[in-house]
């Protein structure tokens, strides 16, 4: 299937899906009672795009980020081990570029990153008359941010988020991290950040409301990207079985935000097309078995198309799932990752005029691990630290070096 793709493209949302995310925040603060500081994170996502595509939103509120903006990025991060911590240093680089924004003071004190994910912290000193309390309760800080190099853009929006407001340096403390969708480390880019706003979703006016506390972007030109980089790339070229037979494992990149799994040829070809009884085609509602269990048939989930005896059926196979992972440190310990945005996959055959397309693959980009409520891709690994990696029950080593 051509294109086939999970997206995660910058997007405004629609006044009903900004109503969805704001009950998912109502929610998300009735847990919150339970939890501590380090706890306090808030992750929603909201489904786009053609297959299993995903798009984040994420908003935190003031008052419930109680960890102070530190070494763990405002409570974005937590480490299983030292050597996580000396890396997530390793991998920071300093910025210090202030600007100012009517009479707010505004620096990008740092970024980190590798191949995957890239990192902004922002220190924004406010004016005499904030006072970090909203206007209205159901409002809270948020902004969005682009990172651009040479002019197109390679990350952006909202992203995982940390907002922190500290009243005795009057300073709203502002960390991001977003995918990247190619390898920036050792760049050099602009970042652009818009105005930090008073944002929510008003009940009663049945609207969503942004208000800016400056007015236009702020542009920091000429920011090194300059931490290390620490991504391990491996190479196999073995087959591992995979669905209903076997294909080629091209591809391990092991960073330290994500990890990249790819396999072609073989069993990715048509994988996501079913073989078809005559004359059948479940109709909408309809509950029918599948790779992944028990579905019920929707619009987008069926294709009519049907060739030899084929048809298309986008929403009944985790191809990524299949896919499966495991992450064998030195210490003994096993990491299985969840699937992550930017996964793509490609069938080889083109629906548009039935011909084969040629290349098949399926690309797996996973997160380490999440927090249990939030869904918070909020832990790096050392790859050094990897022993080896099992791909669909086979075993890569991990080289040293």
């Amino acid at each position: 299937m051509s294109g086939w793709k999970q997206e995660w493209d910058r997007e405004r949302f629609s006044d009903r899906e900004k109503q969805d995310l704001a009950a998912r925040l109502r929610q998300a603060a009735e847990q919150e009672e339970s939890m501590d500081n380090k706890s306090k994170k808030r992750i929603f996502r909201l489904g786009r795009g053609a297959a299993v595509a995903v798009a984040a939103a994420l908003m935190l509120t003031v008052g419930a980020m109680a960890a102070a903006a530190n070494g763990t990025w405002g409570g974005l991060f937590r480490f299983f081990s030292p050597e996580e911590e000396t890396l997530l240093e390793k991998i920071t680089c300093e910025v210090g570029q202030t600007r100012q924004a009517d009479d707010w003071e505004v620096t990008l004190s740092r970024c980190a990153g590798d191949d995957e994910m890239v990192y902004i912290w922002v220190d924004m000193k406010a004016p005499a008359d904030f006072t970090g309390e909203p206007p209205a309760d159901y409002l809270d800080l948020s902004t969005y941010w682009d990172l651009m190099i040479d002019g197109v853009q390679q990350a952006g929006g909202g992203g995982m988020i940390s907002v922190d407001w500290d009243e005795e340096s009057r300073t709203v403390t502002y960390c991001s991290g977003w995918p990247t969708g190619d390898p920036v480390a050792g760049r050099t880019a602009d970042i652009i950040l818009e105005p930090l706003c008073w944002s929510g979703w008003d009940r009663e006016a049945e609207k969503w409301v942004d208000i800016p506390l400056w007015e236009g972007d702020v542009t920091f030109e000429d920011v090194e990207l300059a931490y290390e980089n620490q991504t391990i790339r491996l190479e196999p070229n073995v087959e591992v079985p995979y669905l209903d037979g076997t294909a080629t494992l091209t591809r391990l990149d092991i960073s330290p935000f994500r990890a990249v799994a790819r396999v072609e040829g073989g069993s990715c070809y048509r994988h996501h097309w079913v073989k078809a009884e005559e004359g059948y085609q479940p109709e909408q509602g309809e509950t029918v078995e599948s790779e992944a269990g028990t579905i019920t048939v929707g619009g987008s989930n069926i294709g009519k198309t049907e060739l030899d005896g084929y048809r298309p059926s986008y929403g009944t196979l985790d191809c990524w799932g299949a896919l499966t992972v495991e992450f064998h440190m030195k210490d003994g310990t096993v990491i299985e990752p969840r699937t992550a945005v930017l996964s793509e996959c490609e069938d080889g055959f083109e629906t548009a005029d039935r011909t084969y397309a040629g290349e098949c693959y399926v690309e797996r980009r996973m997160e380490y691990e999440t927090t249990p409520i939030y869904d918070m891709p909020d832990r790096i690994i050392d790859p050094a630290q990897v022993d080896y990696v099992t791909v669909c029950g086979v075993d890569i080593p991990v080289a040293e070096g």
